[in-house]
């Protein structure tokens, strides 16, 4: 006997699109799945979200269209670099295979609902380079290798690293980029945060993508 399959429901990309940042903007921009935890009371995945706004798509805003087109166009990028070469991020690929769609499945929104965040993130990234590539013709080192320095700088990135368990902190004092790394608690240093600092110069060197000058502490300390 024959069994037929019932069809899955197909939607318009940009309507998925708009119904992804919708599930972002009701879960607070909070990504929840089945590895959410501590889940929150009354909380439901953003992928669930997303199929009840696809359903019912007089429940989205301007906003969450407008949201949705802006990263429909952010991850075309990454349909562009498909096609310059294989990408290494198995969910990335993934998504440059959706992005290329006119009409999408459950599946592929589900892989959708996860985006937002990393647009945000993206978006960090890319205006942090930018202001750090306008500091090429600013930044110059601070000093000496070994000497001592008190300085009021703004918190412009904190990066987590895995293996050294440390963060890495990229701040400004308006001109000059200075960076360090930290065990201490993040939130000693934070984003977009002025703190007055104390360290000494370790290392000064030129970024190998922007050219920037960059002066390295250690010992690093918020000074009160």
């Amino acid at each position: 006997m024959r069994y037929n399959r019932t069809p899955q429901p197909l939607f318009d990309i940009e309507l998925a699109w708009a119904a992804v940042a919708g599930a972002d903007r009701i879960n607070g921009g909070n990504y929840l799945n089945q590895n959410t935890y501590p889940f929150p009371e009354g909380g439901k995945f953003n992928r669930a979200i997303a199929y009840d706004l696809l359903e019912n798509p007089q429940l989205l805003t301007q906003e969450d269209k407008d949201q949705g087109a802006r990263m429909h166009d952010h991850f075309k990028g990454l349909l562009m670099r498909k096609l310059m070469g294989p990408l290494t991020n198995g969910f990335l690929d993934n998504i440059a295979d959706i992005v290329a769609k006119e009409q999408v499945s459950k599946f592929d929104v589900a892989c959708m609902a996860a985006l937002p965040k990393t647009y945000r993130k993206d978006l960090e990234r890319e205006a942090k380079s930018a202001r750090e590539q306008s500091m090429v013709a600013t930044s110059n080192y601070l000093g000496q290798v070994g000497t001592k320095q008190r300085i009021t700088v703004e918190i412009m990135d904190l990066v987590y690293s895995r293996n050294y368990n440390i963060h890495i902190v990229t701040a400004t004092d308006g001109v000059n980029i200075v960076k360090f790394s930290t065990a201490h608690d993040p939130a000693c240093y934070p984003k977009g945060q002025k703190v007055v600092i104390a360290g000494s110069i370790k290392r000064c060197q030129e970024n190998d993508r922007t050219g920037v000058k960059e002066t390295w502490l250690t010992r690093v300390k918020v000074v009160k």
